[in-house]
């Protein structure tokens, strides 16, 4: 093989391996997120209602986030209730526990469409000595449907 040859072979894969650099690099998403933080009309009534719903929960953790993703956003109203023994067991009834939790939530908000998804989840955390387990119940509801 001639040097020529050689050369043209090398550029051959500079230029192959530039384009699936760029394929791949045009292929990525861009996610930012940032708090938004949840302005309610009476923030004690707001947690007088949820602690009913939820009694002797762990901890209770509610959050706002404004998500980006390729330029389009999301706001979401993000609620963790961590070791309650009032969490019904049955799907069903998380469901509807989770949609009184979200609407409640709205309901006390000063602009009940600053958030367009109230994102609820149910933690059940289990601490041993050498070990923890953790189990996520999520359900999330569009603001439309609450």
């Amino acid at each position: 093989m001639h040097i020529a040859d050689r050369l043209q072979t090398l550029i051959n894969m500079k230029y192959i391996l530039s384009m699936l650099l760029l394929a791949s690099l045009a292929s990525c998403e861009l996610t930012t997120s940032r708090t938004v933080t949840p302005e309610y009309i009476d923030a004690k009534k707001m947690e007088a209602e949820l602690t009913a719903l939820v009694k002797e929960a762990e901890d209770i953790s509610i959050s706002g986030k404004s998500i980006t993703v390729d330029g389009k956003q999301k706001t979401q109203l993000e609620v963790i209730i961590t070791n309650s023994p009032t969490i019904p067991k049955a799907a069903v009834k998380q469901q509807e526990l989770a949609r009184a939790i979200a609407k409640s939530l709205k309901s006390n908000l000063k602009n009940q469409h600053a958030y367009q998804t109230f994102d609820i989840q149910f933690v059940y955390e289990e601490h041993a000595t050498f070990s923890a387990k953790t189990e996520t119940i999520e359900t999330i509801f569009e603001n439309k449907d609450l």
